[in-house]
């Protein structure tokens, strides 16, 4: 399977190292693309076996120039699935407007209205699960916990 994973931070933290470790297991079985920014700190942490690619753009949510970017991206990789990593990449991938399948991860219970809005959504605990309205084609997991 052909997997886009893409994460819109560029510091470090514990959404990153949840988004590095992902990357680096399911590339062992996988080919896995990771999209980040350029300046993102997560690059060094990033396994061999991946294919990286790196946008160049101002890494604001208005800049139609990143849109454009991470569109030409995605389609020269032609993935299966396109897996996000907190509110902003989410939001990046579902205004692309793709047919490409796209789940989404929030990692905590602060903003993401953007959940809201997508069919397939993972969360980390409970608390956040809270704080995703149910939709009628929501498709919700959490890691480890039944809902």
């Amino acid at each position: 399977m052909k997997i886009v994973k893409f994460m819109a931070s560029r510091s470090w933290g514990g959404l990153e190292k949840v988004f590095v470790d992902l990357c680096n297991t399911i590339g062992e079985k996988h080919e896995v693309h990771v999209i980040v920014f350029a300046d993102s700190y997560v690059r060094d942490y990033l396994s061999q076996n991946l294919h990286i690619h790196l946008l160049k753009a101002n890494p604001t949510r208005l800049n139609p120039v990143l849109y454009f970017e991470l569109r030409k991206m995605i389609r020269r990789i032609n993935p299966d699935i396109i897996h996000t990593h907190g509110a902003k990449s989410s939001e990046l991938i579902h205004k692309l407007r793709t047919k490409i399948p796209h789940i989404a991860t929030k990692h905590s219970v602060s903003n993401g209205r953007i959940f809201n809005k997508l069919r397939f959504v993972t969360v980390l605990s409970k608390e956040t699960l809270a704080t995703v309205k149910m939709i009628k084609y929501h498709k919700l997991s959490t890691m480890g916990l039944t809902l």
